[in-house]
């Protein structure tokens, strides 16, 4: 997982929001947004590309999704 925020410049209070709902592989890109008390870096709402090495590493973490922060949405 550090290696999916480390290649999206997220900082820990994003990684930390983050959920499967807002990585959307189709048009290939990760939704920053806030979640509770967590807010993203300028305090607004952010879409990052997925580039090759962004999308290889979230679907890494996809894989092995075992009880990481980012949870698939139900």
């Amino acid at each position: 997982m550090i290696r999916a925020a480390v290649a999206a410049g997220l900082c820990r209070s994003e990684l930390v929001a983050l959920q499967w709902q807002d990585v959307d592989l189709q048009e290939q890109c990760l939704y920053v947004r806030h979640r509770g008390g967590l807010r993203t870096k300028g305090n607004a709402e952010h879409r990052i590309p997925l580039g090759r090495c962004r999308r290889s590493a979230v679907l890494d973490v996809r894989e092995g999704d075992q009880g990481c922060r980012l949870h698939r949405p139900e």
